[in-house]
């Protein structure tokens, strides 16, 4: 049952606010079913940037389907300039950050050809027990401006202390799991805790439950925003847009705190270029 619903003026971002996280997952899931089935048809569409679409064509319009990270984007287009205008879209999104949802994103495109050309954009996306819906006709890329200058969504939370198959909370017995005996065990300085340190690999772990990871050459995984070792700071930028940024240390420094200053994530660079990655719980987990 929906709890409540807002609108925020200045964004236009209409909020829907429910009593649990899986009660706003099933209001994601009617979104996208609405817009129904696609049925793919011939080989997927190159729409550049490293992005292809499932395509279905029928009766004037094209169908189709990509995704994006955690976001689906479904259109409806007119064939004549779909194709054209699904890159748009494409190269649009390939500069800018959409808000980062907990779960799943959604983009509807639907267009119409009537008289006049009537296009009509829905951009969805979930946090936790809120989903955050947007609803304007006209250019889609219009409607994933007003989206992507929310920020709703972008500031960090649990969800972002992951990187590879590393995340705080984890114990170290699945740590040992997936990236096998540590090369020293020590002890943390400064918190008491156990520390796994994989020198060949590129990181280290503190705390059972883990409370902070550390990573640096070669580690070769990524956060869920798709930061790492080696990336620019202007990834980090755009994947981070709240984040501050310091000259430290011959380089830049990169940090952002969750609002509630529990988590913490920061990057360290050198010649533009990430060379360290710590994700921190405020406080090690209660033994």
């Amino acid at each position: 049952m929906k709890k409540d619903t807002s609108q925020t003026k200045a964004s236009n971002v209409i909020v829907h606010s429910y009593a649990s996280v899986s009660q706003a997952t099933n209001a994601m899931d009617a979104i996208q079913q609405r817009f129904g089935q696609i049925y793919p048809s011939g080989p997927n569409l190159n729409l550049g940037n490293g992005i292809s679409a499932e395509q279905d064509g029928s009766l004037g319009s094209l169908y189709l389907k990509w995704t994006e990270g955690r976001w689906t984007i479904l259109a409806q287009l007119a064939s004549s300039g779909a194709v054209t205008q699904a890159k748009q879209m494409v190269s649009y999104l390939h500069t800018h950050m959409l808000p980062v949802p907990q779960n799943k994103g959604v983009i509807r495109v639907i267009q119409s050809l009537n008289s006049t050309l009537y296009t009509r954009t829905i951009v969805a996306w979930q946090v936790e027990t809120k989903v955050y819906e947007i609803q304007k006709t006209g250019n889609p890329v219009s409607t994933l401006k007003i989206a992507v200058n929310s920020c709703i969504g972008n500031e960090i939370a649990l969800n972002d202390m992951r990187i590879g198959n590393l995340s705080i909370g984890m114990s170290l017995d699945t740590v040992k799991k997936f990236y096998g005996r540590p090369s020293n065990i020590t002890t943390a300085h400064g918190a008491g805790t156990t520390e796994l340190i994989y020198k060949s690999q590129g990181f280290t772990v503190s705390g059972n439950p883990v409370w902070q990871v550390n990573v640096s050459s070669p580690f070769s995984g990524s956060t869920p925003r798709g930061v790492h070792i080696g990336s620019a700071i202007s990834d980090v930028e755009k994947a981070y847009p709240k984040i501050t940024k310091f000259n430290n240390q011959g380089g830049v420094f990169l940090i952002e705190s969750s609002e509630d200053k529990m988590y913490q994530i920061s990057f360290q660079t050198k010649n533009n270029v990430v060379t360290q990655i710590m994700l921190t719980r405020s406080m090690p987990y209660k033994s």
